[in-house]
């Protein structure tokens, strides 16, 4: 069955190229053009609790999506040093497209590198990730769960601890040196080696904070103002730093990373432009259900993940309005998450689906089957979608667009009936002022939209996310000339022209 749908999707590669994000979902964005104006140091300083000295193991997590990954930028650490000298703490950042960590034991330690990395010079959100162990005596670096590099640390000794407070967004040692700008998500330290499988299980998943092992969690869905809570329990609450900066913001984030409901689910897999390699916009797994995304390269705003319920074989619980003669479901669910309603072609495989039960039954008749989709559990499903083609035990629904909830496969021996409009997203109206714009114009009305600007040869000038319900958006570095403004929201676009005078 599994080598069946991998042949599946190269045949119909060819033939095939959701709702509002949780509005809840936030990351650190600073936009490098407005603090390319005064060059602000912003960072944020979390304390220096004991507990961030993690003295025998460490892992360093972050979702990250740079203005440019060949750059030498420095992202968390806690060193205590006024820059000329080093011998205790730790630093993670990236450099020449690849991780790049230094840890005190107190000798230097760095994983060296001979040419550029595997990560895109431009790219979309990427998981960055280092670990090491004492007992090990290895350092290890980790690109969106896979390792990527290793040294060997000599002589093993724990890390050197120190009096500094931990910093994210810049050099811990000189808040002025090596800045990050860009966005930033779910940044994670721990005292404990993670295991690569560990690493991949939740690269795609919100913590509930309570974790063997986890020293501070800051995820800023619910960071305000200047104040960055810490969401594990040892409440290390940061502080921005010259917040009244107005090249920063709390903006919607677009890592690829699951609400809580994905919590105890199984399976997570995603498609997203940050992945590595060409299979960016494929998410394939083995659990009965995989996908091709209509994601293009730096497409960032995109992604879809999904996870199921380990149920096996079937049910009859939960059938969609009217009369379904023989109504069968798959006992299993998937749960899904999506940014910017990526286009999607759906493959569900009966036997893989099944688990270890009772498949569905076996039919050529395609109204027979329907994608089943529900927003919560408690809800009936309702039938949202006939398969285009069926090859044996194979389904593939084309061109869809999901929203947020939980989908299975239901099977009747008589037609579903189908309910297409699952989302009614649509803009708040929108203001867009002043027009001719001089230097910067304001965005009213649009908050969690996502703006492209283009000029009139079609070439995108800007992207930005739309956080505030009065976004303003710098222009001091564009020529002269009419420009297209693209505003996405859901399923929904509205674009203006726009006149820049400088």
């Amino acid at each position: 069955m599994k080598h069946l749908l991998l042949s599946i999707f190269s045949i119909l590669w060819f033939l095939c190229m959701g709702s509002a994000q949780n509005p809840d979902k936030k990351c650190w964005y600073i936009d490098y053009y407005q603090w390319n104006e005064n060059t602000p140091a912003l960072h944020i300083l979390c304390g220096n609790d004991d507990a961030f000295n993690t003295g025998d193991e460490l892992t360093l997590e972050m979702w990250v999506r740079a203005y440019t990954f060949g750059e030498n930028r420095k992202v968390m650490g806690k060193i205590d040093s006024d820059g000329s000298g080093f011998n205790n703490g730790y630093v993670m950042g990236f450099q020449n497209l690849n991780v790049y960590t230094e840890i005190w034991n107190p000798t230097t330690q760095v994983i060296t590198y001979g040419s550029a990395g595997p990560i895109q010079i431009d790219s979309a959100f990427v998981h960055m990730a280092t670990t090491y162990s004492t007992n090990s005596g290895m350092m290890r670096d980790y690109i969106n769960g896979v390792k990527v590099g290793e040294t060997q640390i000599f002589p093993a000794n724990p890390i050197e601890a120190n009096n500094a407070e931990f910093m994210i967004g810049a050099a811990p040692w000189d808040p002025f040196a090596f800045q990050f700008y860009g966005a930033l998500d779910e940044v994670r330290v721990w005292n404990v080696e993670r295991s690569q499988e560990q690493l991949q299980k939740y690269m795609f998943q919100e913590l509930q904070g309570d974790e063997e092992g986890l020293v501070a969690y800051y995820n800023f869905n619910t960071a305000y103002d200047n104040v960055v809570p810490d969401m594990s329990q040892n409440n290390n609450t940061g502080i921005l730093q010259n917040a009244s900066d107005l090249s920063w913001s709390w903006a919607p984030s677009h890592a690829p990373v699951g609400d809580l409901k994905m919590y105890d689910l199984h399976d997570r897999v995603a498609a997203w432009s940050g992945k590595l390699g060409e299979e960016f916009n494929y998410a394939m797994s083995n659990s009965g259900l995989s996908v091709i995304a209509d994601i293009q390269r730096k497409e960032f705003e995109k992604y879809v993940l999904f996870a199921h319920d380990g149920e096996n074989g079937t049910s009859t619980q939960n059938e969609p309005d009217g009369n379904h003669q023989g109504f069968q479901r798959t006992h299993r669910e998937w749960y899904l998450n999506q940014s910017g309603n990526p286009e999607l072609s759906v493959f569900l495989n009966l036997g893989d689906a099944a688990g270890e039960g009772t498949p569905l039954p076996q039919t050529e008749e395609k109204d027979h089957y329907a994608l089943l989709f529900r927003e919560n559990k408690d809800m009936d499903f309702i039938a949202i979608a006939f398969p285009n083609q069926i090859y044996q035990d194979n389904l593939i629904f084309n061109n869809l667009i999901l929203q947020d909830g939980y989908y299975t496969l239901g099977y009747s021996e008589s037609s579903f009936e189908l309910v297409t409009d699952i989302t009614n997203a649509i803009f708040q109206q929108v203001m867009i002022y002043p027009n001719p714009a001089n230097a910067y114009f304001t965005i009213a009305n649009a908050p969690g939209s996502f703006m492209h600007l283009y000029n009139l040869s079609g070439q995108m000038v800007m992207r930005k996310n739309i956080s505030q319900p009065m976004e303003k958006v710098n222009t001091k570095h564009l020529p002269s000339g009419i420009y297209i403004i693209k505003l996405q929201h859901n399923n929904h676009q509205q674009n203006q022209r726009i006149v820049i005078q400088n």
